[in-house]
Parts: C-alpha cells; structure tokens; sequence
C-alpha cells in the first residue's frame, strides 16, 4: 500500500458531482439547484470535446487578436463553454423555474436555459463546475496543526 493512499479520497472523478443551488433564480416552489459533473479532465467527454472545440476556434481567435478584437473571444469562447456544459456538465436539475411552471431536464432544456441566462450568472456555474472542492468531500480531509499553526489561523 502506498504512503499517501489517503489522498485517494481527495480524487475527483467523471462520476462525482455537485448540487449548485441557484438563489438568484429563485421562484415559488423553492430554490432552483443544477446536478454539475466536474468541468475537468477526469470528465472525458467533456475535455476530449474542449480539445477538439480549442482546436477548431485558434484560427478564429488568432484572426480575432490579429484584428484586436479581444471581446468577441471571449464572447466565442462562453458560448463555446455554454455548448459544452449542456451537453457534458449539466447532469439534471431541481426546480427549474420555466414560463409555465418548473421545466423537466434534458439536455436540449439544458441549452436554451445556459443561452437565456446573462453572463454573470454562467459564470457562477462555471466557477461551481470547475472548483475541485465542490467534488470532494470536505470532511473527508484530516488537518494536523501544531499549537504555532493554530495561534496564527486565530490571529487571521
């Protein structure tokens, strides 16, 4: 057995995932909450689909830097990410408030809700897809201090 198995509990997988509350949505019937698999290279599909994605849109943002124009990357590049997330980050959701009532899952539900939301708001589902702490358990981790290390974590 390895010296540092315990860090097998640190492991992000292709199957952890992590319920992103949405507040900021918020409708009667409760708080809206996205089931997100990991924005990262364990999820396969996903990274093998961002490579290909990196790969087609460098000649295109090579034009686009060439020509100064910063802002329609990024643009390209959230809409590029919210093609993505639909199709391998968004695994399911509750409570998704819709026009006439809560909207059932499917991917396709998954696109039109990632175009129709502003930025800032994908931003937050990015952040919450791609931060590995929101795949692993956090009680799972052990933190061994000495008396110096406590006494400077209270003083900060």
């Amino acid at each position: 057995m390895s010296k540092f198995a315990n860090l097998n509990k640190l492991t992000v997988t292709a199957d952890s995932r992590f319920k992103l509350p949405l507040p900021q949505i918020i409708q009667a019937g409760g708080c809206p909450v996205l089931e997100l698999a990991p924005a990262m290279e364990c999820n396969k599909p996903y990274y093998n689909a961002l490579l290909k994605q990196t790969v087609k849109n460098t000649k295109r943002n090579n034009v686009d830097q060439i020509q100064g124009i910063q802002t329609n990357i990024l643009k390209h590049q959230r809409k590029d990410d919210k093609e993505l997330y639909a199709e391998y980050v968004i695994t399911g959701w509750e409570r998704m408030p819709g026009v006439d009532g809560f909207v059932e899952f499917s991917k396709e539900n998954a696109a039109e809700f990632l175009d129709e939301i502003d930025t800032w708001l994908f931003d937050i589902v990015r952040a919450g897809a791609t931060s590995v702490s929101n795949f692993i358990e956090q009680g799972d981790i052990d933190f061994v201090f000495d008396d110096d290390d406590q006494e400077e974590m209270v003083k900060n």
